[in-house]
């Protein structure tokens, strides 16, 4: 593989079942050959031992549903285990206990998911020599936030609780560094993902890449100057013959040289060759930049009957040759050399233009999206109308190779937006009409309604604010309750010595008291006076008080309830304190989300819709 052997040896046998690497992010810019280089890891393992590769595009998935489809419909197994019949068999069961798209909570589409899967690749491989689990993402970038969040969180923890998944590795893509995901590898519980960057081509593996796709004699630095040493650009440009060859085509002073006898062309036809000779590619869209259209017409008409002056590509496009192109703009250069540059200019413009945009039906959207410094879907459906909306939609989806994307945004690359404008400028095109006042009518209103919702948010994230607050005083309580409950349980009342007053009988006083009101009534030396002192006592006789102090004896029975009670307390406690946590916690993932879009509102109005060109 060239120019990346060190990546590939470094990542496949840190996924050997002796190498020690988890998880690896490869990284680069757009078309640096981050898919290749993935494509030939797994080629690479799928050759060498027991692997169970589960693989999706997060540029394809916007929710956890769409990353289960994925996996679903592409995983596989190595050639070392005979498993297709029970991929079919696990597939046909996700189907059936848990629909794609349909019901069912993230957590619980994670855990069935996990589940058949682990049943699945249990039963095609030995009881000693299970396969390693692999999680292939491509575009982690272009994962939105939910389904990396589902990814690290729901999905994670199914995987940890199978054993048999405890050993899996995850190799990601993107375009950004891996301080780009922090967050992610924090839920994720890696810490320590490797970054494999990618870099660009030198010029002698440039050469090398040439060669190896069957093209030699070309100018191998100016292919490394135009292509930056990315990949795909110098694939792209080989393919589409950007880059002459290195020997220069000498002037052709004699027109038989060009292997065509002249002669026999009119007038007119001559002039159909000398347009037909400066657009790169031929049909009659790009003719009728170049001259009118009844002309563009007749010119590509005839152009497909003669034989020997250029080639039909597949797509229906002409191709002049290279001799014929070189001898008619010479000659036009003689004839109108002013003409000739403004053709020439031309041609440069209006070839990259087409190269960037073939399909001329599309041509409006980047023409009309050229005046915005931004925009959204949910732009696009305020200013055009419903079907321009669909296929402006389409186009963004099909073509993000264009477009920078931040998020829910898009906007032009500056080399992009120069090129729609310099074509727009010399082809003398307009914008669509009303289009510019629409999308100030937009804006305006667009501003008012982000006021509106910034004051509603402002209010909403007071209200929390409060609401926590009062949670934090409510747990407070209940904590400061717990801890007196315990507190009392450990060191009672109850257990110190207690005086008791009891009631008895003492039958000396009331014989004394007897005694006393009996000689009262036998004797006259003793009167009424002692008769009722001795009432008095014989009364106190039968209600003599005792006073005993006595030391409090927990029962058996008295102790297993008293612990019953404080337990079911302590529970009770435990319990509110948890629900009113959890309501803390929700409460400030909902101020959290407030703030991430009062941001969101913040950024999106400070630059205007409309571009100043």
């Amino acid at each position: 593989m060239i120019g990346r052997k060190k990546e590939l040896a470094l990542i496949t046998q840190g996924l050997l079942p002796s190498g020690k690497l988890r998880c690896a992010l490869i990284n680069g810019v757009r078309g640096i050959g981050k898919s290749t280089l993935l494509e030939e890891i797994t080629s690479s393992l799928f050759a060498t031992g027991n692997f169970l590769f589960i693989p999706a595009n997060g540029s394809e998935c916007s929710s956890p549903h769409d990353l289960l489809s994925q996996f679903t419909r592409n995983i596989f197994f190595s050639q070392s285990i005979e498993g297709t019949e029970l991929l079919r068999n696990f597939a046909r069961n996700i189907n059936s206990k848990l629909p794609l798209g349909g019901n069912g909570t993230d957590q619980e589409s994670a855990e069935v998911f996990v589940e058949e899967l682990n049943s699945c690749f249990s039963k095609c491989a030995e009881s000693n020599d299970l396969p390693t689990p692999i999680l292939l993402i491509e575009d982690l970038d272009q994962l939105n936030k939910e389904s990396r969040n589902w990814l690290s969180q729901e999905f994670n923890h199914a995987l940890r609780k199978v054993p048999e998944f405890k050993s899996c590795r995850f190799i990601f893509t993107s375009r950004y560094d891996i301080e780009k995901f922090s967050d992610f590898w924090a839920r994720f519980g890696i810490d320590n993902p490797v970054s494999v960057k990618l870099e660009k081509f030198n010029l002698n593996e440039v050469k090398k890449f040439a060669e190896f796709h069957n093209f030699n004699e070309i100018n191998i630095t100016e292919l490394n100057n135009v292509s930056e040493g990315i990949p795909s650009s110098v694939l792209k440009y080989l393919q589409n013959g950007f880059i002459v060859n290195n020997k220069k085509i000498e002037m052709v002073n004699d027109p038989g040289q060009i292997g065509v006898d002249l002669s026999k062309f009119s007038e007119k036809e001559l002039e159909y060759l000398v347009y037909a000779s400066y657009p790169s590619k031929i049909n009659r869209y790009i003719l009728e930049h170049f001259c009118s259209p009844k002309l563009s017409a007749f010119t590509y008409n005839w152009l497909k009957r003669q034989q020997g002056i250029c080639d039909i590509l597949p797509c229906g496009d002409l191709v002049l040759n290279e001799s014929h192109r070189e001898y008619f703009r010479s000659a036009h250069i003689e004839s109108d050399p002013t003409e000739a540059e403004r053709l020439r200019t031309l041609a440069s413009v209006v070839d990259a233009f087409y190269e960037l945009f073939p399909n001329t039906d599309l041509h409006w959207i980047p023409i009309n999206l050229q005046i915005l410094n931004f925009f959204t879907k949910n732009l696009c459906r305020k200013i055009f109308d419903e079907f321009e909306y669909e296929d402006v939609c389409n186009f963004l989806d099909t073509r993000d190779d264009i477009f920078k994307s931040n998020g829910k945004s898009f906007s032009i690359p500056d080399d992009t937006l120069l090129l729609i404008r310099r074509y727009m400028e010399l082809n003398d095109i307009q914008i669509r009409e009303g289009l510019v006042e629409r999308i100030r009518e937009v804006w305006d209103n667009d501003q008012i309604s982000r006021q509106k919702r910034k004051t509603t948010i402002e209010t909403e994230k007071t209200n929390l604010e409060n609401e926590i607050e009062d949670i934090q005083t409510q747990v407070s309580h209940f904590k400061q309750l717990k801890q007196s409950i315990e507190d009392g349980f450990k060191k009672p009342v109850s257990n110190k010595p207690q005086r008791v007053i009891t009631f008895n009988i003492s039958v000396v006083l009331i014989f004394v008291g007897l005694a006393v009101t009996g000689g009262s009534l036998l004797s006259d030396s003793l009167g009424s006076y002692h008769a009722a002192c001795g009432l008095v006592v014989t009364i106190f006789g039968f209600f003599w008080p005792n006073v005993e102090t006595r030391n409090a004896v927990r029962s058996g029975a008295a102790g297993s309830s008293t612990n019953l009670a404080i337990e079911t307390q302590r529970r009770s406690l435990d319990h509110r304190i948890n629900g009113l946590l959890n309501r803390a916690n929700s409460v400030a993932i909902n101020l959290e989300n407030l703030s991430t879009e009062s941001k969101d509102l913040d950024d999106s109005s400070v630059e205007p819709y409309l571009a100043d060109n």
